[in-house]
């Protein structure tokens, strides 16, 4: 199971490679009260954010950042330049917001709608747009972190193939990212027969950075980092990223093996065990996460989940101290 992210900021931190990222939310995010312009952001934002409630000051703050960051309150002409990339930056900050501070989608919404208004009455397109991620994806956070790592794929690439010893933090990202894809896609896309808008788009989603990952990452030379395949990942996972002591947990030796079935057929005073039903191990092929591949191994022994824990916090241990 991957490690629940609730804000993406100090996610971003353990990897240095990302600045140009961090400092991206660090400029959306900088304090609006000492901006020339925020005379301007005040009454917007009341309009806006207007039933007095215990996180008023909390939310009008954000909206008055928005607005800010949209540009079209400024005198310079700045926010006419504004690119898709910007704009998708944009809104991986207004989305972390939403999940670390609990902003309310309207205050979104209405900032995304004045900011509309004023670029009809200057008559010039709208150059950004509320991605709306809660409306068109499942798992948000981990639909950012994937986006974010699509589009810096270029970083990996260059550091992989450049580099003659192992960034240990960036072999640590690639495994992470590889782990939230996988589980995403046995959660949200386990076969072809999806009937619900968001699980499509998630899924599109998936396929794309499958694409774009086997592409430009795991296909390109990669000296001597180990890049898991998405062709077979749970597989690969398990061999390039999880460390060599739990591999014995994961595939152990034929004399573990020996010892382990000893132990399945009988207890501590001889005495034959019962066999696990059927429908116990029928549910256990249905988990397909990566921890399955572990749970196979040891899922008819008693206790089986607090292997399944140890591995997990082992593993988790293991990417932070690298």
């Amino acid at each position: 199971m991957v490690e629940e992210i609730v804000d993406i900021v100090e996610w971003i931190k353990k990897y240095s490679f990302l600045d140009g990222v961090l400092n991206k939310y660090y400029e959306f995010d900088n304090p609006v009260e000492n901006d020339k312009y925020y005379y301007r952001y005040t009454p917007v934002c009341d309009l806006i954010v207007k039933e007095p409630h215990e996180n008023i000051d909390k939310h009008k703050n954000f909206c008055m950042k928005l607005v800010r960051n949209l540009g079209h309150h400024s005198d310079t002409h700045d926010f006419l330049k504004y690119n898709s990339e910007l704009c998708y930056d944009l809104n991986n900050w207004i989305y972390n917001s939403v999940m670390k501070h609990k902003i309310p989608k309207s205050i979104i919404t209405g900032c995304f709608d004045e900011y509309n208004f004023h670029m009809e009455k200057i008559g010039q397109p709208a150059r950004c747009f509320d991605y709306s991620y809660d409306n068109i994806y499942e798992d948000i956070i981990n639909i950012i972190i994937l986006k974010i790592f699509e589009s810096n794929m270029w970083i990996v690439k260059n550091i992989i193939s450049e580099s003659d010893t192992i960034n240990y933090p960036l072999q640590s990202y690639v495994c992470e990212c590889v782990k939230i894809y996988n589980e995403m896609r046995n959660r949200y896309c386990p076969n072809s027969d999806i009937h619900y808008e968001n699980g499509e788009r998630t899924c599109n989603l998936l396929k794309t950075l499958k694409q774009t990952y086997m592409s430009f990452i795991y296909n390109r030379p990669h000296k001597k980092y180990k890049i898991p395949s998405l062709d077979n990942v749970e597989a690969d996972y398990v061999a390039k990223c999880v460390p060599q002591e739990l591999k014995q947990i994961v595939n152990p030796t034929s004399s573990d093996n020996e010892t382990l079935d000893s132990s399945l057929k009988s207890d501590d005073y001889g005495n034959p065990r019962k066999s696990p039903s059927q429908e116990a191990v029928n549910k256990e092929n249905q988990k397909g996460t990566l921890s399955s591949t572990v749970s196979t191994a040891v899922g008819t022994v008693a206790g089986a989940s607090s292997i399944l824990a140890l591995l997990y916090k082992v593993n988790k241990e293991f990417h932070l101290n690298v």
